[in-house]
């Protein structure tokens, strides 16, 4: 929004205004705030704002006002009901189902995704793992060539057996 203030042109303001959707507020950012950054210049690439879902306005619950109207009206008597309770119940399964899908096990990253791999040793005190050579610690002594198996994590050195 200062980018644009500090552009001053009546495209910039018509883009502020779409998005502050105040005339007031986009007229006290073109004349106070904007002129006090003049002299700074951007040092980084602006932030993305994160998509919103759309909002359920009066006429998503209207159509479904009249669809339930239309169900229960045109359809024969004991067929609306029953259109209903299956767009009723197709609505929670699909719900649920999403609910699921959100829930599922996330990712491992980082260091926690090493336990569990095989490790090469390439001196006493150092493996090489996916790669990437880690400071090691281990109950043994480790020889040079030895394949062990990443148990825990400690700080920047892994745990070998």
């Amino acid at each position: 929004m200062i980018t644009l203030g500090k552009r001053g042109d009546l495209h910039a303001r018509r883009l502020a205004l779409a998005e502050l959707r105040s005339q007031d507020v986009v007229h006290q950012l073109f004349a106070e705030v904007a002129p006090r950054f003049a002299e700074r210049q951007a040092t980084s690439r602006p932030a993305r704002r994160a998509r919103q879902p759309p909002r359920r306005n009066a006429a998503n619950r209207m159509l479904l006002l009249g669809a339930i109207l239309l169900a229960i009206f045109v359809l024969p008597s004991p067929w609306g009901i029953v259109a209903i309770l299956a767009g009723g119940l197709i609505d929670i399964a699909e719900s649920l189902v999403l609910l699921k899908w959100s829930r599922r096990r996330r990712a491992v990253t980082g260091v926690e995704a090493l336990i569990g791999k095989t490790a090469v040793v390439s001196s006493p005190t150092q493996a090489r793992v996916a790669g990437e050579i880690w400071e090691v610690r281990s109950d043994r002594v480790l020889v040079p060539g030895d394949e062990v198996v990443v148990h825990g994590v400690e700080g920047l050195t892994l745990l070998v057996d």
